[in-house]
């Protein structure tokens, strides 16, 4: 966010925003969680009916090999374990038809299938979608095979993007790790 306004974006921004539990609503089911957040406003009134249209609505196919993962989704979010619970995070954003997503350790606690598959729906988002993901990760070297700039501060705390000098080829547009 300190990003965006430093470099000159005005007004209301709109984005999600996938942490763990900084994201979640901890008293809430997975399906809950995905209706409050997730799910356009004018679906909501028959939620249960609507999120399953809403669910077979989705054209990014890997955000659909995502939700699949989570399986039962009346469980509650305070008994994910760690996995499921940044799935939950993960897929919660992607949902939502933001123009923006940040994402905070998107790889923790995943496995490096679970890593694949949200690079491959991560690309259909940046490139089929035209969405603008950050990424601000504790392994940044987990991100240069596909993020296309990286955002990092000068000694004056300037904020600077420069293109990724590891990124063999420029697979996708708006994917920025923010170092």
């Amino acid at each position: 966010m300190y990003y965006l306004k430093y470099m000159g974006q005005r007004g209301v921004i709109d984005f999600s925003y996938a942490n763990e539990t900084d994201s979640m609503h901890l008293n809430l089911s997975i399906k809950e969680n995905l209706i409050l957040d997730s799910v356009p406003t004018s679906l909501i009134k028959d939620n249960e009916v609507n999120l399953s249209e809403f669910i077979s609505n989705i054209q990014n196919p890997d955000l659909v090999d995502l939700l699949s993962q989570l399986g039962e989704l009346n469980r509650p979010v305070a008994s994910l374990c760690p996995r499921f619970l940044k799935l939950t995070s993960l897929i919660k954003a992607l949902l939502s038809k933001r123009e923006m997503l940040f994402l905070v350790d998107p790889h923790k606690n995943l496995s490096k299938e679970d890593i694949s598959l949200l690079k491959r729906c991560l690309f259909y988002e940046s490139i089929e979608n035209h969405r603008k993901i950050y990424i601000q990760s504790s392994d940044p070297n987990c991100w240069l095979d596909v993020a296309n700039k990286i955002i990092a501060r000068d000694e004056y705390l300037n904020f600077e993007e420069r293109s990724n000098p590891f990124l063999e080829t420029t697979r996708f547009s708006n994917l920025k790790l923010v170092a």
